[in-house]
């Protein structure tokens, strides 16, 4: 079944599109790997216990109102202090209340981007994705992130190591960085 798209000026829905696409692509590896996802009705969240905050990430799924804010705040604070990782992020398609009386800080507005149906444009002969199973994709992976996206406090982190219950977790001295 084809979804239906919406009307280009239909900035409604393609938020709400846009933030369940991105809920969908930040909880993948971590679900995956059978580390902490949490759904709830208004946002969910996702840790994949990383230095970088990136990955630790939760994205709304509606608009926040002032009013629910300290709550959502608070919810998000206990899911991501009961996992050893980094600092986590709030990714919202709608605009927020301020949320720094929460401890929170403003990194920016992401962008709403959107490719119509239709034909593709030629893939470069020399791109190749695969799916990172083993060590040295995982360190592939961290290498684009560090160098590629400037998460420069990935370097902090001893890479990933495989644990014995075969999930991927940080090396012990970021554990400390989140209360």
């Amino acid at each position: 079944m084809i979804p239906v798209i919406p009307d280009l000026a239909d900035l409604d829905a393609w938020r709400e599109r846009s933030a369940r696409n991105l809920a969908v692509f930040w909880e993948y590896i971590p679900y995956a790997m059978s580390l902490p996802c949490e759904r709830w009705e208004d946002a969910w969240a996702a840790d994949l216990n990383s230095l970088s905050p990136y990955p630790n990430s939760a994205t709304l799924l509606r608009p926040l109102t002032e009013d629910a804010a300290p709550e959502l705040v608070a919810r998000l604070g206990a899911f991501y202090a009961g996992q050893p990782g980094g600092p986590w992020l709030i990714w919202s398609a709608w605009p927020t209340p301020d949320l720094s009386a929460y401890g929170m800080q403003l990194m920016g507005h992401p962008p709403l981007m959107v490719r119509l149906p239709g034909a593709l444009p030629p893939t470069l002969p020399e791109l190749r994705i695969v799916e990172a199973h083993d060590d040295a994709t995982l360190r592939d992976l961290d290498n684009v992130m560090i160098h590629g996206y400037r998460c420069k406090n990935l370097l902090l982190c001893s890479i990933l190591s495989h644990t014995s219950a075969g999930k991927w977790a940080a090396a012990e001295t970021i554990a400390s960085r989140r209360p």
